[in-house]
């Protein structure tokens, strides 16, 4: 049986506006971009093992795109603008090719596409085995030095709190499941991006990784990439760069126009 997710807001019109959150995060990371939205009606899910939705088991990434795919005809989001940051764009690009019918437009953010190699992934798999030895506090504050631009983090230490937070109430199991399921298995994907059939855009960090091994020239290709200043969390270091990219979206699928 398919999971559904927890999910936080309403949908109540056409073309609705569902937000997925990147790992160790949770609905909460979209409250800038929701707060300054001009529509009413958005969604933001917790993803598998995070927030209020149930403990991620030993699934793999299809299996969190089935579990997005079911909360939203739960929700009666079909036809919905998706915006996904990192894991959550890795899942909505997937989805949008698996289920075209359910999205209308989609927002990638930070969003991994390469298969994470050579010392990258190494670091990867020293953290999950990490994970199962070291104080969670302590892997939680590692973690968000991983994933802030150090100046944010500077400015705002309290992100690095809120992130002892989440992965202590995640516990050992969730945060390796996690791991291995969202930062291991999942393959290539540059080449998706070839396949969606709705309108899309991409909004990275200048000094996001995720825009190595070749992505940024592709991206720039089909001049689809937006960079702003900063790293992997644009959603909360550059909220404005989003709302941006996601009323650009929405004219286009208003306007019918084709990738």
């Amino acid at each position: 049986m398919t999971m559904t997710l927890a999910g936080h807001g309403a949908i109540d019109a056409k073309a609705p506006i569902v937000f997925l959150h990147g790992v160790f995060m949770d609905h909460t990371m979209w409250n800038p971009v929701r707060d300054a939205l001009d529509v009413a009606s958005s969604l933001a899910l917790d993803m598998p093992g995070h927030g209020a939705s149930p403990p991620l088991t030993a699934t793999t990434l299809d299996d969190h795109v089935d579990a997005v795919a079911a909360t939203l005809e739960q929700a009666g989001a079909s036809g919905c603008v998706l915006v996904g940051h990192s894991w959550g764009g890795m899942t909505a690009l997937r989805l949008a090719i698996r289920r075209p019918d359910l999205i209308a437009g989609l927002v990638l953010c930070n969003t991994p596409l390469r298969r994470t190699s050579g010392l990258s992934r190494l670091a990867f798999i020293a953290q999950r085995l990490a994970v199962n030895v070291v104080p969670l506090p302590f892997f939680a504050a590692q973690a968000a030095k991983g994933l802030f631009h150090p100046d944010v983090l500077a400015a705002r230490p309290e992100l690095v709190d809120a992130m002892r937070e989440r992965v202590a109430a995640m516990g050992r199991r969730n945060v390796s499941n996690t791991l291995r399921s969202v930062l291991l298995e999942p393959g290539d994907a540059l080449g998706l991006l070839d396949q969606l059939r709705v309108p899309w855009c991409f909004v990275a960090g200048r000094d996001d990784g995720v825009l190595g091994g070749g992505v940024a020239a592709r991206l720039e290709r089909s001049a689809q990439l937006v960079r702003v200043p900063g790293g992997h969390m644009t959603p909360l270091e550059q909220p404005d760069a989003v709302l941006h990219a996601i009323g650009q979206v929405r004219t286009m699928v208003e306007r019918g126009t084709q990738p």
